[in-house]
């Protein structure tokens, strides 16, 4: 949101798929989101531009609730419980894009 004027407060961006849970940790944002009844997934985003979200990767998978700690994403996958998913890969991918 712009916040500049607090008496006119506006969208930066949006992401138009409906959101279960999401995440900022540093300048990513994790979000848990599905697209449609077969299509559930956690996109990574990178907000150094907030106005305009540029997405880094995403995983198949399916989180009503989610945490991040460092190359590790926690998910509370529903009837499958906890699953940890290794995110090093689009980490170093973002690392070195943003060297």
């Amino acid at each position: 949101m712009d916040v500049s004027d607090p008496t006119d407060l506006k969208p930066l961006s949006e992401i138009p798929y409906p959101i279960l849970n999401l995440k900022v940790a540093d300048s990513l944002l994790f979000v848990s989101l599905f697209r449609d009844i077969t299509d559930f997934r956690i996109e990574i985003l990178s907000l150094a531009d907030p106005a305009q979200p540029l997405l880094l990767g995403s995983t198949p998978d399916f989180a009503l609730q989610l945490d991040v700690e460092g190359e590790r994403a926690y998910l509370a996958a529903s009837l499958r419980g906890l699953e940890v998913v290794d995110i090093s890969v689009v980490l170093f991918d973002v690392l070195m894009n943003t060297k």
